[in-house]
């Protein structure tokens, strides 16, 4: 998986197929917006509009994903290497793939 803005443009540089199940999300954006989108499918003419959308959109959400804060809770759930507890995560990370895998199994079933 793609993690950052400079892995995102090497692999615009190389042409690559995803073969995964997609679904169709639409959406209004600011015509600026659109503009540079464009001037992306332009500069890199082996990626479809909807790649270039695809893998910032799978970039964005990474990093907003890597950026939640872990908040230790009371219940210790593992130990590390060194044997000191591990803390259950009161954060948004566990809410968030709580919500992503409620989302993914209501979208297999359509």
């Amino acid at each position: 998986m793609i993690v950052n803005v400079e892995e995102l443009v090497a692999s615009w540089e190389s042409i690559q197929e995803d073969k995964k199940k997609e679904v169709e999300l639409r959406c209004q954006l600011p015509m600026g917006l659109v503009a540079k989108i464009a001037a992306l499918v332009d500069l890199y003419p082996n990626k479809s509009q909807d790649d270039i959308l695809r893998e910032l959109l799978s970039i964005a959400i990474a990093q907003v994903e890597s950026a939640f804060p872990y908040v230790p809770g009371p219940k210790v759930v593992a130990e590390d290497e060194q044997f000191s507890p591990v803390y259950e995560d009161l954060g948004p990370s566990p809410k968030f793939h709580q919500f992503m895998r409620k989302h993914l199994k209501a979208l297999q079933h359509q």
